[in-house]
């Protein structure tokens, strides 16, 4: 039988964790503008799929700010 390689399950853990908050943002964001889109029409629709924008914007620069001090500290080496 031959070896099976072996597997880091951080990594694993963290690519699977990436990958269910994109899609759940996604899921998010566009049900709800169908749901708008359903029940007040398509103008409201796009004010609203333009706020949710606005929002995830938001939460990507904070996002962006926080892996830019983690890169910094780990690069500095004062991760431990």
């Amino acid at each position: 039988m031959p070896a099976q390689p072996e597997i880091d399950i951080r990594q694993h853990s963290a690519q699977t964790r990436s990958r269910m908050v994109r899609i759940g943002l996604v899921l998010i964001l566009v049900l709800a503008v169908l749901l708008v889109a359903a029940v007040y029409g398509l103008p409201a629709a796009g004010v609203g799929a333009l706020c949710l924008a606005g929002g995830l914007v938001a939460i990507a620069a904070v996002s962006g700010v926080l892996w830019l001090i983690r890169f910094i500290v780990m690069r500095a080496g004062y991760d431990d």
